[in-house]
């Protein structure tokens, strides 16, 4: 489980308005209104909280299901890479 605690206020702020699961992700656009802000902002604390360990996906099947969703299922966990394109071992 990842610290909350770790994270900035807006940052903490942004986590909390992304949905569990990729059913129903936020838009870029709606999340930075959500959170009063710019979506080149969220673009960027999105990047950090993932480098921090925060596993955020993004779907682009547009226009329908696009944004970012936290990923949960642990099936997936496997095919995830690192920052240098290096298989993860778990």
């Amino acid at each position: 489980m990842n610290d909350l605690s770790l994270l900035s206020p807006k940052e903490r702020k942004v986590y909390e308005c992304i949905p569990l699961g990729s059913a129903h992700p936020i838009s870029q656009e709606n999340l930075a209104k959500s959170v009063e802000t710019s979506g080149r902002s969220i673009a960027e604390i999105v990047q950090t909280l993932r480098r921090k360990g925060f596993l955020i996906g993004s779907s682009r099947s547009y226009p329908s299901s696009s944004g970012y969703y936290i990923i949960s299922t642990d099936r997936i966990l496997p095919h995830l890479r690192d920052a240098n394109g290096v298989k993860e071992q778990l």
